[in-house]
């Protein structure tokens, strides 16, 4: 559940541009290759966040916590830092998980979230475990609620290129969009921006 205290980390993008927590004890250095995207000046007011996990890590246990830690090759050790740094974060602001399959448990978070806010799905190098009618069924529950209530997906996966793709989905009423805004490290320590908004759009 890491990943769901994304709004808890500072962020350094280098050239004195900083975004989210600055006092925070997670701080992720980025660097941008080639273009340099729009920063939106106010960080987005977030009403909650909750995770859906087969198996979700329990940070208490030291076995588990060694497991995830055992994850990172060893020579890595500003990753293994900043890991240890989450984890610590994490304990002190548990996320919400869920157990279960997120076809399966899916459909009933959707309905909990209020239609007055902006609804966002995320996940990371996710779809390559599922199967191909998984896969079917997932996108069939996003379209089908999207007729009651816009939603984006902020997505990071592989599909098959050489470099992680970043993408974002718009689905309204039954219909969606989608656009491959960046590639980037698997570990998020640059990124190569490749689709402009306005400043408007931020």
């Amino acid at each position: 559940g890491l990943n769901l205290l994304w709004h808890r980390y500072g962020y350094n993008y280098g050239q004195d541009i900083q975004w989210g927590d600055i006092n925070s004890p997670v701080q992720i250095n980025c660097t941008f290759q080639r273009n340099k995207p729009l920063i939106p000046q106010a960080f987005p007011k977030i009403i909650s966040c909750i995770g859906i996990d087969l198996n979700p890590i329990n940070l208490t246990n030291p076995d588990e916590v060694l497991w995830l830690r055992a994850l990172i090759w060893p020579e890595h050790k500003e990753r293994v830092n900043l890991l240890d740094s989450a984890i610590e974060l994490a304990r002190k602001n548990t996320p919400t998980i869920i157990t279960g399959d997120a076809v399966e448990k899916l459909p009933e978070i959707l309905s909990s979230v209020p239609e007055y806010v902006t609804l966002c799905i995320f996940h990371t190098f996710t779809l390559n475990q599922f199967s191909s009618e998984s896969s079917e069924k997932l996108f069939s529950i996003l379209t089908q609620h999207s007729f009651k209530q816009d939603l984006f997906i902020v997505s990071i996966e592989m599909k098959g290129k050489a470099k992680p793709l970043v993408e974002i989905t718009f689905f309204e009423k039954g219909i969606k969009t989608s656009h491959i805004i960046a590639h980037c490290s698997p570990y998020g320590d640059w990124i190569e921006w490749l689709f402009y908004h306005t400043n408007q759009d931020l």
